[in-house]
């Protein structure tokens, strides 16, 4: 996968174009209407790249090389090479441009964050790449002119997006309704897609490293789904409307 990606990064194109042969735009709309048209989000990624010199999505770009906290889980590399799963993931579970879009954006904050914290079980994560990640993913959207909203929406996925992995390991349902009640613009049902994905770009042993696990569910992601559900939260709209707690 990594092998791949990078000689793919390094190829150089004259003209900027898709399967179709359209001249592509460089505007967040674009990049929507590219995403939810192309075969493969990679070909967005990597057609963008070539074409700015890896400056509209350098947020994304800067993931190359970033080392993950467990190898052993992490095959497919770096966390590009993973962020690039996760989308294609995305993707193949039929989500919609922006969750596709907020897929790609989901670790940026592993290029300014790395505090490992190691779980119960022995299995180690970056504790605070998501909030780390919401200023960088909200510049990428701001550069491409995405509204307000969208950001808001892919802003507190961002900071939010590992909190199915971390409730999932047996909480309360008052917890539930805490994070619930916490949640401004998102809820924990699009929370748990985006970690459904995520856990489908994580390539264990055994696993091939070119493709996320395909139609894979996840234990303690089905414990956060059904306990999310019996608390009355799982599909709710936001509880109420305000700034993003901290």
């Amino acid at each position: 996968m990594k092998k791949l990606f990078f000689a793919m990064l390094a190829i150089s194109i004259t003209s900027p174009v898709l399967a179709g042969g359209e001249a592509l735009g460089w505007d967040w709309p674009a990049l929507l209407d590219d995403l939810s048209r192309a075969s493969d989000p990679m070909e967005v990624v990597l057609t963008w790249t070539r074409a700015h010199d890896a400056d509209s999505l350098r947020e994304v770009i800067n993931l190359q090389g970033v080392p993950q906290p467990n190898p052993e889980r992490h095959r497919e590399g770096c966390a590009l090479c993973h962020t690039m799963l996760v989308t294609r993931a995305m993707a193949m579970m039929q989500g919609t441009s922006e969750e596709i879009a907020t897929a790609m954006l989901h670790d940026v904050g592993k290029t300014v964050s790395y505090q490992i914290e190691v779980a119960p079980d022995g299995s180690k994560r970056l504790s605070v790449h998501g909030p780390r990640g919401v200023p960088l993913a909200a510049a990428l959207m701001r550069r491409l002119g995405a509204p307000q909203d969208a950001i808001d929406r892919t802003s507190e996925m961002v900071y939010y997006h590992m909190e199915p992995h971390r409730l999932g390991r047996g909480a309360k349902p008052d917890d539930y309704k805490e994070l619930a009640g916490r949640l401004n613009y998102v809820t924990l049902s699009m929370l748990y897609k985006l970690a459904t994905a995520d856990r489908r770009g994580c390539i264990p042993e055994g696993h091939s490293a070119e493709q996320p696990l395909p139609d894979e569910t996840f234990p303690q992601l089905e414990l956060f789904r059904e306990q999310a559900i019996g608390a009355g939260v799982f599909e709710g709209p936001p509880v109420f409307d305000g700034p993003p707690a901290p």
